[in-house]
């Protein structure tokens, strides 16, 4: 599940990865602009959190809503409750 996408109003893809925990694809703040990036990847939703207060702190436009998002999830299932890895099928 994307939380947000690249966008007019969004320097940010971030995302619930298949293989467990958060994923920021592209992440600007390990890879110059512009570049192929590397991804940031955390276990925990408050770790994400201050990942997208960073992005917000480099001056990068997050969609409205994420971070509350977030908050909500984090009051509803924890940490990294609901964040494990999708099985794989046989």
């Amino acid at each position: 599940m994307a939380y947000c996408r690249f966008a007019r109003n969004s320097d940010l893809y971030l995302f619930a990865d298949t293989s467990g925990g958060l994923t920021c694809c592209g992440c600007q703040l390990v890879s110059p602009p512009g570049t192929n990036g590397k991804s940031f990847r955390c276990g925990t939703r408050s770790e994400m959190i201050g990942h997208i207060e960073d992005h917000r702190a480099a001056g990068h436009r997050i969609e409205q809503g994420v971070v509350e998002e977030l908050r909500e999830e984090l009051a509803e299932h924890g940490e990294s409750g609901d964040l494990e890895p999708m099985p794989t099928s046989s």
